[in-house]
């Protein structure tokens, strides 16, 4: 099991953000709207499940910050931005929160991932 790059304080921080800020969209345990896979009348997709079994995963930590910062990229959903109601390190610490629902297995391919991203950079 890959070592979490996270603090257990960040993830307790994080819980209590995402509860307050992104669970009325992405579901109290980050499992998503119902119909996540299917656009809505506005050709926009509902919130995806942040917990592991959506796509979030595939996404290196500085595309999952900027997406929680910066909004939806390119009015592809209802994601709005964060900035300036979350500071970068409230952003941070919900990402490590949701994180922690994700499996060893998730993680690590999430971990391979996040390391070619950033080499690529």
């Amino acid at each position: 099991t890959p070592k979490r790059w996270y603090e257990s304080q960040q993830a307790s921080q994080g819980a209590k953000l995402f509860q307050a800020n992104c669970a009325a969209c992405h579901g109290m345990q980050a499992e998503g709207a119902p119909n996540w896979r299917k656009s809505g009348p506005d050709g926009k997709y509902p919130a995806p499940p942040l917990n592991g079994t959506g796509h979030g995963w595939h996404h290196p930590l500085s595309i999952l910050f900027q997406v929680i910062k910066k909004g939806s990229p390119g009015g592809q959903g209802n994601m709005p931005a964060w900035q300036g109601k979350l500071s970068d390190d409230e952003i941070i610490a919900t990402i490590a929160w949701f994180q922690t629902k994700w499996s060893p297995e998730i993680y690590q391919n999430w971990v391979e991932r996040d390391a070619a991203a950033r080499k690529s950079q």
